[in-house]
C-alpha cells in the first residue's frame, strides 16, 4: 500500500511528465494505426493497379482474338469463292470434254 501511495504522490508532483507520457503513447498508437491503414491502402492500391493491368491485357487479348477470328472468316470466305470458281471451271471443262467427245 505504501508503494501505491508513493507512486500517486510522485504522479501528483510530476503530473506534467505523466501527461506528456500519455500524449506520447496516444500519438504512438495513432501513428501505428495510421501506418497500418496506409499500408492496407497501399496494398489495395497495388491490387487495384494489378487488376487494371490484367483487365487491359485481357481486353487486348480479346481484341487480338477477335481480329484473328475476323481474318480467319475472311480467309475462309475467300477460299470458298476460289473453290466455287475452280468447281465452275471444272464443270465447264468437263462440259467441253463431253462436247469434244460428242464430235467424235
Amino acid at each position: 500500500m505504501g508503494a501505491l501511495i508513493t507512486a500517486l504522490l510522485w504522479a501528483k508532483t510530476n503530473w506534467k511528465l505523466v501527461a506528456f507520457a500519455a500524449v506520447l503513447a496516444a500519438l504512438a498508437f495513432t501513428g501505428w494505426r495510421l501506418y497500418e491503414a496506409g499500408e492496407a491502402s497501399a496494398n489495395q492500391k497495388h491490387q487495384i493497379e494489378t487488376l487494371q493491368a490484367d483487365l487491359k491485357a485481357a481486353e487486348l487479348a480479346r481484341k487480338v482474338m477477335t481480329m484473328a477470328l475476323q481474318a480467319d472468316q475472311q480467309k475462309a470466305a475467300e477460299d470458298a469463292k476460289k473453290i466455287t470458281t475452280l468447281n465452275d471451271r471444272i464443270t465447264d471443262l468437263n462440259a467441253y470434254v463431253e462436247s469434244l467427245a460428242d464430235r467424235d
